[in-house]
């Protein structure tokens, strides 16, 4: 009854098909547990190699575009550097296109520049931390996904260039070689299932075998050509990875040509290029200045670098530091050579360091220039500071751009502290030239103030300013320089009065001449006329008689009338203008620098006789209203000298005195002189004493400097005393000073050799 419901057919069907179904699923349980293992390596070694390979041929673009920069020699250049990052990127995004289910992504740092078909780059990389990883493999999660990638690392940019396959993807063809497997195995007899053994263990298990096998041939720099199948999908694969051989070679073609690009730039550039294992053994030597040290290029190559500088302690201290991990740059002399050597350390992974590259730059050169012009610099400056005019250098603001040492002595402010201050800080009395410092620089002419007049410690000093401008390189300025020209001035106007007291000399004694004649003519009829009234002569009784009188009522008549006491005046009056028309002959006349022997009691009293007829309006005062009081010593005796020289040092001195009192403003005694002379021992002393105001101690310390004067401006030249110094202690040999009085005043001390000067 059973077997009613289950027909004979469908027995025999299921007798038929129940051995094949269970030998097709024992065929294909077997098969799955043959061809799983294979097959799973296989597509494994396929991703990761495909991986491997897409990662490095991003590496490769980087490379080839940074070569691009480095035969131009823009490496430097940051624009450039931008330009060609964006084009790399884009064309590292574009690999995934050749490869289904890889993606590419590029990590700088802490940021995703450029990931394909993920999502939008740049933003922040989430993933490990990549840091040291380079030609590694790894797994990881990337938006919750999980991934399989092959990082490949860019140390010039920076750049990690990854690749990578989702989890789901990578498994994808596993799964489906899985069911491919099961479906053929329970769709197929035995025969076709072994036929399907046949042809796979034939068509496509050999030649995955040579697939993989190149495949890591070239990962493991072994690249070899394979033999493709004609007409078949394996033939394709194998020519196209014939043609990746032939990409490969072209580009390690060009890596070398690279290469030889780069020596020969080390060669032509002034530069040492080298590198060193971990253990100081020089792997790399390039560069033209090799033939400086007198080596050539890769000579050292295989030496070690503590044995070839181990007497430059400089060096071995840098390549120390380099070997432990720290970049450092130094300066060093080799063979008289002056080299500027940067050190950059290479690690591992792990921290260590793999090598140690180096470039060394000759600035031989550039030392002996930077030389030259610090020893020009100071030979300028030694220039400007030996100068004796204050020199300032400004800019345009006013801003102190030098500073000479005149202008330190000036102002006290030393060239340091004066350097980058405004004109009108540094030199307080030049802030007023600032308009004419703007002057000289828009009209680029020279500005000159001559005889500026300032004021200090009361006395007034003059001054040249001369303003030069400065234009060069488009920096505007100007140089100030500052003479003091006071003694030159007082000079000109010493000369100015010399000039005035010679015209008045010659006037002087053009008026005594004229004086003199009609004078002499005065005395002589006083004279004539009182021999003819008072004198017994013949003559004068015979006239006397002739008109009717005696000589006796005319001589009683002239007493009555006091005529003989006037004649006396005449004569006595004459005879006093005759002296002084006489003095002043003497003292107008040119010395001709013969000393001879003189009563210093008579000079003086000449001194003063002159000085009567001195009356100063301006100033109110009479010289013939000064009492003299001489004090003088009846035995002194007479000294070699110059007379009408001495009378000006006389002259000068009582002239001071007598302006002195007049000028007081307080009341006072009546203005008195008191003239002593005195022996004292080879010398004569003598003293002109005053009862005026006086003189402070600064005053009396200059008192003797040519040009110093304490009268108003205009109102002397500052001369006087100086001259009459000079008088007494260089022609004559003798001393001159002042000391205060005892009433008062002032009082002028003259010591004269009695021999006169050696």
């Amino acid at each position: 009854m059973a077997r009613d419901w289950f027909p004979l057919h469908h027995r025999i069907l299921f007798r038929l098909l129940l051995p094949i179904v269970v030998v097709g699923l024992l065929v294909s349980t077997v098969l799955v547990g043959v061809l799983s293992a294979p097959m799973k390596d296989f597509l494994t070694r396929q991703f990761d190699a495909n991986l491997r390979l897409s990662a490095t041929l991003g590496l490769r673009i980087c490379e080839e575009s940074f070569g691009y920069l480095l035969d131009l020699r823009l490496e430097k250049d940051s624009e450039m550097n931008r330009t060609m990052q964006n084009e790399a990127l884009v064309e590292v995004r574009n690999i995934s296109d050749d490869f289904p289910h890889i993606h590419l992504m590029v990590v700088n740092g802490g940021q995703m520049l450029a990931a394909s078909n993920v999502a939008e780059a740049p933003q922040p990389w989430n993933g490990p931390e990549l840091a040291g990883i380079d030609d590694t493999r790894l797994g990881f999660q990337l938006a919750d996904k999980a991934v399989r990638a092959h990082v490949q690392y860019f140390p010039f940019w920076d750049w990690h260039i990854i690749s990578f396959v989702f989890d789901e993807a990578y498994q994808q063809p596993l799964a489906m070689a899985y069911r491919v497997t099961y479906l053929s195995a329970v769709g197929v007899f035995f025969a076709v299932v072994a036929t399907l053994l046949g042809v796979f263990f034939l068509f496509i298990k050999r030649p995955l075998n040579r697939l993989v096998a190149a495949t890591e041939g070239v990962a493991e720099g072994r690249p070899n050509k394979l033999e493709a199948i004609p007409r078949s999908e394996f033939g394709q694969l194998m020519q196209a990875f014939n043609d990746m051989i032939d990409s490969l070679a072209q580009e390690k073609a060009a890596v070398r040509d690279l290469i030889q690009q780069l020596r020969s730039i080390y060669n032509s550039l002034p530069i040492i290029v080298w590198s060193l294992d971990e253990k100081g053994i020089f792997t790399l030597s390039e560069g033209k200045e090799l033939k400086s040290l007198g080596l050539a290029p890769g000579q050292v190559v295989g030496q070690s670098v503590f044995t070839l500088y181990k007497d430059n302690p400089v060096i071995v201290d840098a390549i120390k530091q380099g070997l432990n991990g720290n970049a450092c740059e130094f300066e060093s002399i080799v063979q008289g050579h002056h080299f500027h050597t940067v050190i950059t350390p290479v690690l591992d992974e792990e921290g260590r360091v793999k090598w140690v590259n180096g470039l060394a730059l000759n600035v031989t050169e550039r030392r002996r220039a930077e030389e030259e012009l610090h020893q020009l610099r100071n030979y300028l400056s030694n220039i400007i500071d030996s100068m004796p005019s204050v020199l300032i250098g400004v800019d345009r603001d006013g801003i102190v751009t030098q500073w000479n040492s005149e202008a330190q002595r000036a102002t006290g402010i030393a060239a340091k502290a004066a350097t980058g201050q405004p004109l009108a800080a540094a030199f307080p009395r030049l802030a007023a030239r600032m308009a004419r410092i703007h002057e000289a620089i828009a009209t680029r002419q020279v500005c000159s103030d001559p005889r500026q007049a300032w004021e200090t410690e009361g006395e007034t000093r003059y001054e040249n300013v001369t303003i030069y401008p400065l234009v060069a390189d488009g920096a505007a300025g100007a140089v100030i320089r500052v003479d003091d020209v006071t003694e030159q001035v007082r000079l000109e106007e010493m000369m100015i009065q010399g000039e005035k007291m010679l015209s008045v000399g010659g006037l002087a004694a053009g008026m005594a001449h004229e004086i003199n004649n009609p004078l002499a003519g005065i005395l002589q009829n006083a004279t004539v006329l009182r021999n003819r009234l008072s004198g017994d002569l013949r003559a004068n009784h015979e006239a006397a008689e002739a008109a009717g009188t005696s000589m006796a009522s005319i001589q009683r008549y002239l007493d009555l009338r006091k005529l003989p006491e006037m004649l006396e005046n005449i004569q006595a009056s004459g005879a006093m203008a005759a002296a002084i028309v006489k003095n002043m002959l003497g003292f107008a006349r040119k010395s001709e620098g013969v000393a001879s022997t003189h009563d210093l009691r008579v000079l003086l009293d000449q001194a003063v006789e002159l000085l009567n007829t001195d009356y100063d309006m301006k100033r109110h005062y009479d010289f013939k209203q000064i009492q003299i009081i001489r004090e003088y010593d009846a035995a002194a005796d007479p000294v070699t000298c110059e007379a009408s020289k001495l009378q000006q040092v006389f002259m000068n001195v009582l002239r001071n005195g007598a302006e002195a009192m007049a000028a007081a403003t307080t009341a006072r005694v009546a203005p008195a002189f008191t003239l002593r002379v005195r022996d004292d021992g080879d010398h004569m002393r003598v003293e002109i004493e005053d009862n005026g105001p006086g003189m402070d101690e600064k005053t009396r310390r200059r008192i003797f400097e040519p040009f110093y004067t304490t009268k108003p401006t205009g109102e002397g030249t500052g001369l006087g005393l100086s001259v009459s110094y000079f008088i007494v202690a260089d022609d004559h040999g003798g001393e001159m000073w002042v000391l205060p009085a005892r009433s008062g005043g002032s009082c002028f001390v003259i010591r004269l050799p009695k021999e006169g000067s050696a």
